[in-house]
């Protein structure tokens, strides 16, 4: 675990530089942008996808054999 701790933290020292101080929070909240709506309801509804997708996955397995 300890060594896969720089990934977000260079992730978080990049968005330090590139978001101003006062906006780093609110950006993802009032962006209106197709993309960031869509990544905005996975994130809301990561609980359902989740418990979802491995029955889905097994089914589709079943009716390939």
């Amino acid at each position: 675990i300890i060594p896969w701790i720089g990934i977000p933290a260079f992730g978080i020292f990049l968005a330090s530089l590139y978001l101003p101080r006062r906006t780093r929070f609110a950006v993802s909240l009032q962006s209106t942008h197709f993309y960031f709506m869509i990544l905005q309801w996975l994130g809301r509804h990561a609980l359902l996808i989740y418990l979802f997708h491995g029955p889905i996955i097994i089914a589709i397995l079943f009716l390939a054999i």
